[in-house]
Parts: structure tokens; C-alpha cells; sequence
């Protein structure tokens, strides 16, 4: 336990680094953004999110010893989940999934190390636009956990398609940037580039939570220990004492009859 506690720390400290880096990228195409749309006269069009089929990406753990981690992210999803296409991340997700007799449409294992985050970051993106993208644009949720400073985590639930564009307010007072392509492919472009930033920040949470929910299993797992070694402690000294008291009666009552 003392192991798995030191491992999870480790990961759950590199997950904050990383996720520095992803919001610095996610920020970066945010603003190129809205740049872009200051320079346009109206807003792209999203596609129709109330048409066609909806999918819902979960992220859920890929390794045991994280508690009720899996079930809550199943939770949150809602009685309506039974009726979402389901892209799920995380091995115990999946199986807790099958248990409760949903069938993801695609699952995939939660990477090990967090420099595989873009690699996966990329096959999400690609199940999502196989399932959702034949010419129109359709609605896509994602649910993860986010870890809280103090202690546990959070559950988000975020929308991923149909893009929203109105988040991003456009940049005026600069100077426009010099473009080589159309303001509305840049955009749709940028738009791509965006979802897989949000990708990449909703795998790194997940990784860091999952890690800090083994965290807490595990000091929880080690105080019970220590608590059960003190009551064990304390009944062998009260067994002990009930031997040294008999034995000491014993001697005693052999005494007092050779008297």
C-alpha cells in the first residue's frame, strides 16, 4: 500500500505539470480564435445539435484500487445513457459499463504515461468524427473528473459538438493577422485543433483524479490497518495479561496447598 500510495502521489503531481502545458496550448488556440472572428461578419455555422444521434465520452479508471471512481462517472451520465453512443476510457469503466448491461460502441485503455496523453487525445477524436461526422455536424458531450485542491474531485460534464463559437468573444484593437486561408476553413480548423486541447485537459484530470482516488483508497486502507493493529495489539496484551493472572493465580493456589 505504502508502494501504490507513492506511485499515485508521483502521478498525480506530474498530471499538474502537464495540464500547464495543455490549458497554455488550449489558450493559445482560444485567442487565435478569437482573433479570426473579429474578422469575420458572422458567426460559423455549428451544424444542428438536436439531429441525429448523440454521443457521450466517458472517462472512467483504468486500474482498481480507486474506489467508487468508475461508478460516479456512470452516474453522472444520467438515466438517459442507455441511449447515448458511448465512447468509454478506462478499462474498470468499461467492464463496470458491460456489468450494468451498456454497450460501448468503442473503449479504449487510459494510457499509462502521461506522454501518451496526445496520442490518445487522437484516437478519441477519431472515433468521435467516425460516429458523429458524415456531413452534418452532431451533438457530443463529454464527462470527466476533475480533482479538487483540498481533497477529492469533481464530476464536469462538457459539451464538445456542435462547436460553440459564441464562447470566444472576438479580439479587436490589434492588428488583424495575415491569412493564407479562407477565415471560415481557418476557423473549422481551429475549431478541431480546440476539441483535441479539451481532449488532452479532460485525459490529464481524469489521470491525476483516478491517481488521487487511489491516493485516498489507499491512506484509508493503511489507517484501517493501523487501526486493526491496535485493537489486535491491545487483545494480545488483555490475552497476555489473562495468562500472567492465571499463571500467577496458579502458583498461588499450589503454594497455599503445599502449606
Amino acid at each position: 500500500m505504502t508502494a501504490m500510495r507513492g506511485v499515485a502521489a508521483a502521478r498525480a503531481q506530474q498530471s499538474r505539470l502537464q495540464l500547464g502545458i495543455v490549458q497554455k496550448y488550449a489558450d493559445v488556440v482560444a485567442a487565435t480564435i478569437s482573433q479570426i472572428l473579429a474578422m469575420t461578419p458572422a458567426l460559423p455555422e455549428s451544424g444542428n445539435g438536436d439531429n441525429g444521434k448523440s454521443v457521450l465520452i466517458l472517462f472512467c479508471a483504468e486500474h482498481g484500487f480507486a474506489g467508487a471512481f468508475s461508478e460516479k462517472i456512470l452516474d453522472a451520465a444520467g438515466v438517459d445513457i442507455a441511449g447515448r453512443t458511448l465512447l468509454i476510457v478506462g478499462t474498470r469503466g468499461d467492464r463496470l459499463a458491460r456489468e450494468r448491461g451498456l454497450l460501448p460502441a468503442w473503449s479504449e485503455k487510459l494510457m499509462a504515461q502521461l506522454s501518451n496523453a496526445g496520442a490518445l487525445a487522437d484516437r478519441i477524436a477519431t472515433q468521435l468524427h467516425h460516429h458523429l461526422h458524415d456531413g452534418v455536424i452532431r451533438h457530443a458531450e463529454m464527462i470527466y473528473a476533475r480533482p479538487l485542491l483540498s481533497a477529492g474531485f469533481e464530476i464536469i460534464r462538457q459539451q464538445l459538438l456542435p462547436f460553440d463559437f459564441g464562447r470566444f468573444a472576438p479580439q479587436t484593437g490589434t492588428l488583424p493577422p495575415l491569412l493564407n486561408l479562407p477565415a471560415a476553413q481557418l476557423l473549422a480548423q481551429l475549431a478541431q485543433e480546440y476539441l483535441f486541447a479539451q481532449l488532452n485537459e479532460a485525459i490529464v484530470h481524469s489521470y491525476a483524479a483516478e491517481n488521487m482516488a487511489r491516493l485516498q483508497t489507499m491512506t484509508a486502507a493503511r489507517e484501517h490497518i493501523h487501526h486493526q493493529l491496535e485493537v489486535l495489539s491491545s487483545q494480545e496484551q488483555q490475552a497476555r495479561q489473562s495468562e500472567i493472572t492465571a499463571e500467577i493465580i496458579e502458583l498461588v493456589a499450589g503454594s497455599s496447598g503445599r502449606l
